[in-house]
């Protein structure tokens, strides 16, 4: 069981990675100053509901607060 958690979190980081390192990070449509950082057209990837798409992330405190489809 703690290899299974500690597979699933070494999954979470290397997709959060992913996603920070791989993406654009123009503008999306929301109000300027609203989020400290905007992933435009990002993949997330979660193998827990094995979610894969293509979305629009913001980050706020160092917290991401919104996925929305582009």
């Amino acid at each position: 069981m703690k290899a299974k958690k500690y597979l699933m979190s070494i999954s979470l980081i290397l997709v959060l990675c992913l996603v920070f390192f791989g993406c654009s990070r123009s503008t999306p449509p929301v109000p300027e100053g609203e989020f400290d950082i905007v992933i435009t057209k990002g993949r997330i990837m979660d193998p827990e509901t094995r979610t894969d798409a293509i979305a629009n992330i913001g980050i706020l405190n160092g917290c991401i607060c919104t996925i929305v489809s582009p």
